[in-house]
């Protein structure tokens, strides 16, 4: 198959094609860890892609350098996760001046809209000694998200424990401190969305009893 690659990136590629293929396709972060025969492309062209995949994984199964890989004991690259696929719009709102992500799609998308994308600093502490005072910005923090796909929960909790020192705790103080206007927090997974609106003034309702996550989130029937 002939497929033009742009590789940006030695993680990131892609693929340049005449015109949007018909297909729908899974993010690879929504895949990982789960059986990839359900989340290969679907739509009229998805067994066209199936089979380019296949063409691809025995390409990487000759190749030389996965042989060098190999004789050095590391694993070999097999296979190409396709997904991402459409066009850039001509118009994009920007809810956001800044996005904070080391996602280059969240990046991405706040530079087409106008805004600023910038990897995810060290912490929020760092952040903000440089932020703007006024404005919105939207901070993608999905440092869980491989400890619970692929079932690793000392992992996770280990990432729990550093987002909640480096992020959650210094983002409340600057709510405390009026540093910080407002605090959103979108809970999304699972298929279920939870978002979470704090103003200052809530801290001072002290009478508001604490009740577990799942108490905010709709149970499964």
């Amino acid at each position: 198959a002939d497929l033009p690659i742009d590789v940006r990136a030695p993680d990131r590629w892609y693929a340049r094609l005449a015109s949007a293929p018909h297909i729908r396709c899974t993010p690879l972060a929504e895949a990982r860890g789960l059986p990839i025969g359900e989340h290969l492309p679907t739509g009229p062209d998805g067994m066209r892609w199936h089979a380019l995949m296949n063409e691809v994984q025995m390409a990487l199964h000759e190749h030389p350098v996965n042989a060098a890989r190999e004789a050095r004991g590391e694993l070999p690259v097999n296979s190409v996760w396709f997904w991402g696929n459409g066009a850039l719009p001509k118009t994009a709102q920007r809810p956001y001046n800044q996005v904070l992500s080391d996602d280059a799609l969240g990046r991405g998308l706040a530079i087409a809209a106008g805004g600023i994308g910038i990897p995810l600093p060290s912490g929020a502490n760092a952040w903000l000694d440089g932020a703007p005072t006024e404005g919105r910005a939207l901070v993608v923090l999905d440092g869980l998200r491989a400890g619970a796909r692929y079932g690793d929960p000392e992992g996770w909790a280990a990432a729990a424990e550093t987002l909640e020192r480096d992020w959650i705790a210094p983002l409340a103080q600057g709510l405390r401190s009026g540093r910080i206007g407002m605090l959103t927090c979108h809970l999304v997974g699972g298929g279920e969305n939870l978002s979470v609106e704090t103003i200052k003034g809530d801290l001072r309702k002290f009478w508001r009893g604490m009740k577990p996550l799942a108490g905010y989130a709709p149970m499964e029937q």
